[in-house]
């Protein structure tokens, strides 16, 4: 028997039982192999990891997209959102029987509840979340600060996921975070979404020019660049168009990351009855 053959063939075959996947960002159709057998293990242990290390989760996750995409030459990680990845990552899950059904303790009774995990559903919310961008325009007595905000690209989190396990790692702290006792998956996500970094992780573009004589602005494209560029432009900005009770920040967590956040849908506790609104929500798929 020809192994390398039989290994092989059965390759080709699996390919044909792709499944396409429609990014919610752009409309653009993406192709997958189906996960097999031997990736099952390690993809379930990515998705329920509670490791210090985000970093490398988040990136053996993108290896494994990358691995099982047909269509690499329209996978774009610079131009495709984190809202596309985990829109990949729900149908990963949808074709992977596993993940169906899910046990957690009821926060009123204590009891574990069987939670009947409607991914489809998660994935219709997906694709109508609302602006997927926004502008938004500080005016001081000197300049006009005009922006565009949107999800940050798999690019840009990527970066986003390593600056964090870095600054962790080396004994710092991100720009407002304390360290919780908690989870580490749940510590993790507080820390990401209490980062001021983070936020400027959701700036595209920005123009300042001079009130009296707009003529020459200074534009900057925040499309394709490092992270640390993009924090570095921005740390350039007054500090009162992130920090007032109008600013980018409030904007940026009212029009994406609370959206994002309490994605989801409600669950009901078998035992005791108990309704905990959005208690399966998007927050399992970051990683």
């Amino acid at each position: 028997m020809d192994v390398k053959s039989i290994v092989s063939a059965l390759s080709a075959k699996v390919a044909t039982e792709c499944f396409s996947v429609t990014l919610p960002s752009s409309g653009i159709s993406l192709d997958f192999m189906p996960i097999s057998v031997g990736q099952q293990k390690s993809f379930s242990k990515l998705l329920m990891n509670n490791s210090q290390n985000s970093a490398v989760v988040y990136n053996s996750m993108l290896a494994l997209i990358v691995k099982t995409c047909l269509s690499k030459d329209r996978l774009d990680f610079k131009k495709a959102t984190e809202l596309d990845r985990m829109k990949i990552v729900i149908t990963f899950c949808a074709k992977n029987y596993s993940f169906n059904d899910v046990k957690i303790p009821c926060p009123k009774c204590k009891k574990d509840m069987t939670v009947k995990l409607d991914l489809a559903a998660i994935s219709k919310l997906i694709d109508e979340f609302g602006e997927h961008s926004c502008d938004f325009v500080y005016t001081t007595e000197k300049n006009r600060y005009s922006f565009v905000l949107g999800i940050p690209s798999i690019h840009v989190m990527a970066q986003l996921e390593q600056w964090m396990n870095d600054h962790k790692e080396s004994g710092e702290k991100p720009s407002d975070g304390a360290e919780k006792e908690d989870s580490p998956k749940m510590q993790h996500l507080e820390r990401l979404f209490s980062s001021e970094d983070t936020m400027k992780a959701f700036i595209k573009k920005f123009e300042v020019c001079d009130i009296i004589d707009p003529s020459k602005p200074i534009i900057a494209n925040m499309e394709g660049l490092p992270l640390k560029d993009i924090i570095e432009l921005c740390n350039i900005l007054p500090s009162e168009i992130f920090n007032t009770s109008t600013g980018l920040i409030q904007l940026i967590i009212s029009k994406f990351l609370k959206p994002l956040l309490t994605l989801g849908h409600d669950i009901t506790c078998e035992h005791c009855q108990n309704v905990i609104e959005k208690g399966f929500s998007l927050q399992i798929f970051f990683i």
